[in-house]
Formats: structure tokens, sequence, C-alpha cells
């Protein structure tokens, strides 16, 4: 991360001409992210075990109303999987989830000029999504047990950033923090009449290198200044 960091502070510092966001200019970005997990802790005469993965892949357009404030839509797709292991004497059991989550998210952002190349921005977006849970559960004193579940959220999530213009239609962003909150809803689809179901509420705050994202926006109908 610290890399990526130094190479972004590299670039911004070379030479180019000047762009400026103009009112009606649109951009085009995306985000491929990615994280892993595996743990292991013995205790006694028990040995318990870990591991998860997720992915999101997200494509967002954005337009700018003004010179200053935009309006966009972005559209994703999160997968997550994580399994659990237990190994005794005489009991094992492993327990394992996994999940795909479609989703939208409207959002507006504002943006300043800070220099010439140099904007500085706030992003704040709403997300709504649908997907389908799967947990299975093995022990080796009962049968395979397997749940298939239908998951929705609601959500709303604050970040802020810079944009580095490279050209009129390229330009570098960083993001950094984020303030983010969902309301999650997981239903057992073998319950028809709706007993079977979980609600969670979850309000997070990000201040740390975790929440860095690099990345490469293309804008269209955008202008360039040069002197």
């Amino acid at each position: 991360m610290k890399n990526a960091i130094l190479i972004f502070i590299l670039v911004a510092m070379s030479p180019s001409s000047f762009a400026q966001i103009q009112k009606g200019a649109g951009y085009f970005g995306g985000v491929l992210s990615g994280n892993y997990t595996n743990g292991e802790n013995p205790a006694g005469s028990y040995s318990y075990s870990n591991s998860s993965n997720s992915w999101n892949f997200n494509i967002s357009y954005g337009h700018y109303l003004t010179d200053r404030f935009a309006i966009g839509i972005g559209a994703g797709m999160y997968l997550s999987d994580y399994q659990n292991e237990s190994v005794g004497i005489n009991f094992s059991s492993t327990n394992k989830q996994s999940s795909m989550l479609y989703y939208v998210a409207p959002f507006i952002r504002t943006s300043k000029k800070i220099s010439d190349n140099f904007y500085c921005f706030a992003n704040f977006s709403l997300q709504a999504g649908t997907g389908p849970v799967k947990e299975t559960y093995s022990s080796s004193n009962n049968e395979t047990e397997l749940t298939n579940a239908t998951q929705s959220t609601l959500g709303a999530g604050l970040t802020g950033g810079l944009n580095y213009f490279l050209n009129r239609h390229f330009a570098l962003y960083l993001s950094y923090g984020n303030i983010t909150y969902n309301n999650t809803t997981i239903e057992n689809d073998d319950e028809s009449d709706g007993t079977d179901k979980a609600t969670s509420d979850a309000l997070n705050v990000n201040l740390g290198l975790s929440s860095i994202t690099i990345g490469l926006q293309y804008f269209i109908n955008n202008n360039t200044d040069k002197k």
C-alpha cells in the first residue's frame, strides 16, 4: 500500500497539461478489491481453524451538473466465503458459508479544485442489494445440514479523496476513509411464513490505511486548459 501511494505521488509530480472539470463532463470508474484471512488456534485437546475470502467488483458512471457537483450510479457484485473447522479427540465439525450480493449504488459527489490538475472530493452513496446465502454444517455426530437463504441490504456511505488529472481524459484517484451504515436481512428460503428471519445493523468508521483505494477514472466531454 505504501508503494502504491508513492507511485501516486510521483506520477502527480510529473509535468502534464492543466485540466479542469467542466459542467457536462462525465466519468467512468471501477473498483476490484479482495481480502483473504486464515488462522488457527489450538486450545487444549481441540484445534480451531478458520479462513475467509471476499471479492468486490464495481463499475460506476458520474455526470457533472456543474463544475463542482455530480450525480451518478454504480453497480457491482460482492462475493464472500467463510469456513470454520473444529477438531477434537472424539468430535469434529465444519461450518461453511458462501454468499453473493448484487447491488446498485446511486451517489452524489462534490469536487473542489486545489491547484492545477488537483481536485479533492467528497462522495456520498446509497446502496441496495440482494443475493443468495448458502450455509453447510457437518459434524462427526450428525448428517450434513444445508441451509439456503436470501439476503437483502440497504446502506449508505461517505468517503473523501483526491483526483489528479494526467490529461483531459484520464485522472488518478485516491480515496481515504469511509463511514458506512448497513441494514441486512437474511431470510431462510425454506420458511414460507417468514419466521426464520434475522436482521442486523452495522455502523463502521474506518480511517486506517485499509480504507485507501487507488485507481483510474476516464472522463468524457472534459476540456483542458494549456499554459
